[in-house]
């Protein structure tokens, strides 16, 4: 029997799929550890009811990894966890299937406009480089293409935007006709408003949302690749990189970074240094803050809203201006 531990809230598409229909499946138990995410309530369910699977978004697995009472909980019935919701630091994903421990990590892709199931990186089985850095291979009955602005398929390693198409796309928004006719094209393609490329292997690699790509004088910024780089820091535990306008360059990089369990950031030049080794120097943020917690700023499910982190850097840069 597999048995199915989800923190996420119930009017999540997430949760609602691959836990309340969950278990429609014979022989699946699913247990809901709370109403929303508690971290020990989570770790005190895989334990008491020897949870074989754990679902969630990132935040959800980086809480209980950094967690000061993880140790006082016996998790090793984990043989399986789904990251899906948000991006996913390939760090992350070996750290918790080390640590935690889980034998097997996936990364899960999908949208609610297609019942959140579009493609698992489960399928790179042993190859740790493609299950570890794709959003992976599209689900059995859906097809998964990487088009142009005109719907055309680009070639293999080349960007654009991922669409799926298949039994489980939504018929369209309710009462909103001119979106539907935006998102869904006439053949049935459902177009997520994210952009990626495709290996020879069918393994998708997720680069930003189309609204969240940063153009900085006139050069394309993919906020996850400078997140993923923040992420290898020994000091930081979360980051957030967005955009924000800029008079000279159009945008502007910002970073916004919580430590670690335990550690301290005083110097934020320190991390500019850091990146400086990292990523190409216009990649470096130019505005850089130490937070403490991203919780004013999240969904219930822990899904940071960027556009909230934009319009709260905006203002403050306005004020310390005028």
């Amino acid at each position: 029997m597999s048995r199915v531990c989800c923190p996420i809230p119930q009017f999540h598409i997430f949760g609602e799929i691959a836990g309340v229909l969950n278990i429609n499946a014979p022989k699946y138990f699913t247990a809901f550890p709370a109403i929303l995410p508690d971290t020990v309530e989570t770790m005190k369910t895989v334990q008491d009811d020897k949870c074989t699977a754990l679902i969630g978004a990132p935040i959800i697995f980086r809480d209980i990894l950094n967690h000061p009472k993880r140790t006082e909980f016996d998790m090793k019935s984990l043989l399986f966890g789904i990251l899906g919701a948000a991006p996913v630091s390939p760090i992350l994903i070996e750290q918790l299937e080390r640590d935690i421990p889980i034998k097997i990590i996936s990364q899960g892709f999908g949208q609610t406009e297609n019942s959140a199931s579009m493609s698992m990186s489960v399928f790179a089985e042993n190859d740790k480089q493609r299950r570890y850095t794709s959003v992976g291979r599209a689900m059995p009955r859906i097809e998964m293409k990487i088009a142009d602005s005109t719907g055309k398929i680009v070639p293999i390693g080349e960007e654009g935007e991922i669409c799926a198409r298949g039994f489980n796309i939504m018929k369209g928004y309710y009462g909103d006709e001119e979106k539907t006719r935006e998102t869904i094209t006439p053949s049935g393609w459902l177009r997520t408003g994210d952009i990626g490329v495709m290996d020879d292997q069918g393994f998708v690699y997720y680069r930003t949302r189309q609204k969240e790509m940063v153009i900085v004088g006139g050069i394309n910024v993919y906020p996850v690749e400078v997140e993923n780089s923040l992420l290898e820091h020994p000091d930081i535990g979360e980051a957030q990189v967005f955009g924000i306008p800029d008079k000279r360059y159009g945008e502007v990089l910002c970073a916004w970074v919580k430590p670690k369990q335990g550690k301290k950031i005083d110097n934020v030049e320190s991390i500019r240094e850091y990146l400086s080794s990292k990523v190409a120097f216009f990649k470096v943020p130019k505005y850089i803050k130490v937070v403490e917690s991203f919780l004013p700023f999240m969904t219930p499910t822990g899904k940071v809203q960027k556009f909230k982190l934009i319009e709260a850097m905006t203002k403050e840069q306005s004020a310390t201006k005028s």
